[in-house]
C-alpha cells in the first residue's frame, strides 16, 4: 500500500510525464530564401547554352506549390534562343527565391545570372602572355537579358587599344550571352573579368577599373 508522501511522487510524476508530452509551442524556422535546383536540356548545353530550363524546388519550403509555380514562370520567360551556340558558358547549380512571411509570397533575388558566358581568350592577347581583366555594368531587363552595358578593359594595366579591342569584343560576347533569374524589374547589373595568361593575372591593377553601377 503507498504512503501518502509516496503517493504525492507519484501523482507530481505523472504530471510531469504529462506536460513534457504536451507539444511545445516553439516558433518554427522559416527560411528567408529557398533554392531551386537547375535542370538544363541539351546535348551539351554548357556550349551554346541550354535547349530548356527547368528548376526544381524543395517540396517541404513553405507554400511548396506557390514557390514551384513561380519558378516555372520565371524560367518560361527567359530567353535563351539568342545565345550564340559557339559561345561557351557557365550554368549554376541552382537558383535562390526569397521568402516574405507576411504575404507568404516569393521574389526571385537580383543579380543572378545563372547562365554566364565565358569570355574566349583573344589569340593575339595568348601569344604575347599578356593578362586583362574588364569590368562592366549591365541593365539586366525585366526577363532577365542584358539590354545594355557599359564596359572597360585593361591588358597588362594599360588601355593598349591594339589588343584592348580584342579584349572588350570577347567580354561583349560573354555579356550576351549572359542571362539573369528574371525580377520583373530593370536594374544595373556590376561585374567583372579577370584572365589570367600562363598562371600570371592581373590581381596588380584590377582595382584600377572603374565600378559600375555605385550611383543606382
Amino acid at each position: 500500500m503507498l504512503t501518502a508522501a509516496l503517493l504525492a511522487l507519484v501523482v507530481q510524476s505523472a504530471e510531469i510525464t504529462a506536460a513534457s508530452s504536451e507539444p511545445e509551442s516553439v516558433e518554427t524556422h522559416i527560411p528567408s530564401f529557398v533554392r531551386c535546383r537547375m535542370e538544363y536540356g541539351g546535348e551539351n548545353p554548357e556550349v551554346g547554352g541550354p535547349r530548356s530550363l527547368q528548376a526544381h524546388c524543395p517540396t517541404n519550403a513553405p507554400e511548396a506549390e506557390l514557390l514551384q509555380a513561380i519558378a516555372d514562370a520565371s524560367m518560361e520567360r527567359v530567353s535563351i534562343r539568342g545565345i550564340d551556340r559557339r559561345q561557351y558558358v557557365e550554368l549554376a547549380r541552382d537558383i535562390r527565391f526569397r521568402f516574405d512571411p507576411d504575404t507568404r509570397s516569393y521574389s526571385a533575388t537580383p543579380g543572378q545570372d545563372f547562365i554566364r558566358g565565358i569570355p574566349a581568350i583573344p589569340p593575339r592577347i595568348v601569344a604575347r602572355g599578356d593578362s586583362y581583366a574588364c569590368s562592366f555594368g549591365i541593365e539586366v531587363d525585366e526577363d532577365g537579358s542584358p539590354d545594355d552595358h557599359e564596359l572597360t578593359c585593361l591588358v597588362e594595366g594599360e588601355r593598349r587599344y591594339v589588343f584592348m579591342g580584342d579584349a572588350q569584343r570577347s567580354v561583349r560576347n560573354a555579356i550576351r550571352a549572359t542571362r539573369f533569374v528574371p525580377t520583373g524589374e530593370t536594374y544595373c547589373h556590376a561585374d567583372r573579368y579577370a584572365i589570367e595568361i600562363d598562371g600570371y593575372g592581373p590581381q596588380a591593377y584590377i582595382n584600377e577599373l572603374p565600378r559600375y553601377c555605385e550611383q543606382e
